[in-house]
């Protein structure tokens, strides 16, 4: 990772509860190519965060619950099938919308640009691919790029990342200080 990470203008948080002082990496590991099984790992191998899913077209929201390693519920993602701007909702532990990201441009190259809206301190996050496979994406704040994203193949912490024809993938992602992780 080399790009030089900033702290936003004003702490930006999802959810209170989730901040790092320091940069910080993590590691992301998708356990199948539809996204119903996550782990989310720190660079110690510290178990932070856990995805699961009913699985491809088994829900109109694609729904996806974030849980703490207790499997307490800290925040649900969810798409809408039918939504024609492919847009994402984040929802807190209680239901209420705390954010949403859509695709910059959809149907174009340009389709791996997000734009997210926090809603609580009315935040605009983008995430900017750095390269045209998007192998690397910027998250950037006010200006500020406050994590960079990328993809590794291999063996992190034990876990063989290898498997389907070379096609999984783990995200690592450094983080600046302020941005939401535990």
């Amino acid at each position: 990772m080399d790009a030089h990470l900033s702290a936003p203008p004003t702490p930006t948080t999802l959810i209170s509860g989730h901040l790092t002082t320091e940069e910080t990496t993590l590691w992301v590991r998708c356990h199948d190519r539809h996204l119903q099984n996550i782990t989310i790992i720190s660079n110690s191998g510290e178990k932070l965060f856990s995805v699961s899913g009913r699985g491809a077209y088994k829900s109109w929201t694609f729904r996806r619950p974030i849980k703490d390693p207790s499997g307490n519920p800290v925040f649900d993602l969810r798409r809408y099938g039918m939504d024609i701007k492919m847009r994402w909702f984040v929802d807190d532990a209680d239901g209420n919308k705390i954010a949403e990201l859509s695709h910059k441009n959809f149907f174009t190259r340009a389709h791996t640009a997000i734009d997210a809206q926090i809603f609580k301190g009315d935040v605009r996050v983008e995430m900017r691919p750095r390269d045209f496979s998007a192998a690397t994406t910027y998250v950037n704040v006010d200006g500020a790029i406050i994590a960079e994203i990328g993809l590794h193949m291999g063996t992190i912490y034990g876990m063989d990342t290898s498997f389907f024809s070379g096609h999984r993938a783990n995200a690592a992602c450094s983080m600046s200080q302020y941005f939401p992780c535990k």
